[in-house]
């Protein structure tokens, strides 16, 4: 099978997991950084990055998910529509698949601890350590 039609999409895929994974990083080092602001200005933007945080939650799981069908289409030489067969063979026989299980525990896990918790200077720390190396 021609290798062609995957790469754009792969292409795409990869960029919108490398914009969600910044954003990420970055609204938490809004949220980090104005911690203990109390002015009006301060928590209008806390809100603002609580709200970036979400939607760039919801944008990078989208897109690791997208990547993953791509890359079980490209692993398995099949059409994309017909990869779903091909999703759980990469995940449990690739390194790729590793990789993205341990990417997107790291990412539950960060989403969970912001949203249940309101983080403590440390944990956020560790937020901040554990993206990091996902991205």
């Amino acid at each position: 099978m021609d290798d062609a039609p995957f790469v754009p999409l792969q292409i795409g895929a990869i960029s919108a997991l490398n914009v969600g994974l910044a954003l990420l990083v970055g609204s938490l080092t809004v949220l980090f950084g104005l911690r203990s602001g109390r002015s009006r200005w301060a928590s209008d933007r806390r809100s603002a990055a609580v709200g970036l945080f979400k939607i760039a939650a919801i944008w990078t799981l989208c897109a690791a998910i997208a990547l993953l069908w791509t890359q079980a289409a490209l692993m398995a030489e099949v059409p994309l529509f017909d990869a779903a067969e091909a999703v759980g063979q990469v995940l449990l026989e690739t390194h790729f698949g590793h990789a993205w299980i341990a990417g997107i525990a790291a990412l539950v896990m960060l989403i969970v601890t912001r949203r249940f918790q309101k983080p403590t200077l440390v944990q956020m720390r560790e937020m901040a350590m554990l993206a990091v190396p996902v991205a």
